[in-house]
């Protein structure tokens, strides 16, 4: 390089963090595991509220959540091959989701038994349903052939602890549950950086629309759940 192209500009320290995610995407955008230091640093060093965090990012609560849990949720040993590139960052969030003392066995059981990522987070989702102990054994001693009788369970689509309405209402949430963990791969694997500008300039507004109807949505289940469990 022969010249560098420099802009000064007056920050304090947490916009100054806050630009070097927002300078940063355009080109490479910084890695999940970048966000998550610039995330943790703006939490625990400058004392900012997770949420003040989103709003200075320009993201969503749950974002920021994410990308401190890749971090701080994870046993020693998963976080330190998610640092070296031995665990994508997809996979450590499903891990993320379970007690930091069995991150490493269901990762060694990934590993053993070559799952995909959509099967390890039904390994995952598995474990943390496990009521005793011996489930939680099948699930790790013989994770496809368990989640094969939760597929097959599924495929009678009948719940007998559920009414006819409650039934109905079980399968749409299925449903939608499942077509928003592809859009949250989606959304997280930057699946839309293949997108062309045609693409983008259709997708746009469904995308806006998505965004404002998924936060109603969240807000009426949220209180809905509440309501539930007083009952």
């Amino acid at each position: 390089m022969t010249t560098l192209s420099v802009r000064l500009v007056e920050l304090d320290d947490r916009r100054a963090k806050a630009a070097i995610y927002g300078l940063n995407q355009t080109g490479r955008r910084p890695y999940e595991l970048e966000e998550a230091r610039i995330v943790q640093s703006l939490v625990r060093e400058d004392g900012l509220s997770q949420l003040d965090v989103a709003e200075l990012l320009g993201r969503h609560k749950s974002w920021v959540c994410r990308r401190l849990a890749l971090l701080e949720k994870l046993c020693a040993d998963v976080r330190q091959d998610l640092e070296v590139g031995l665990l994508t960052p997809t996979v450590a969030r499903e891990l993320a989701r379970l007690p930091a003392g069995n991150q490493s066995e269901v990762l060694d059981v990934a590993r053993r038994d070559a799952l995909s990522g959509a099967e390890l987070g039904g390994v995952v989702r598995l474990i943390l349903e496990s009521v005793t102990a011996e489930q939680r054994q099948f699930v790790l001693a013989k994770p496809r052939e368990a989640l094969g009788h939760v597929r097959a369970g599924e495929s009678r689509g009948w719940d007998p602890r559920l009414s006819a309405s409650g039934n109905r209402v079980s399968k749409q949430l299925a449903a939608l549950l499942d077509r928003l963990a592809w859009t949250e791969n989606f959304l997280e694997c930057r699946g839309w950086t293949s997108l062309v500008a045609s693409d983008r300039l259709v997708l746009g507004p469904i995308f806006d629309r998505l965004a404002r109807d998924a936060r109603c949505v969240a807000e009426g289940a949220g209180d809905l759940a509440v309501e539930m469990r007083r009952e």
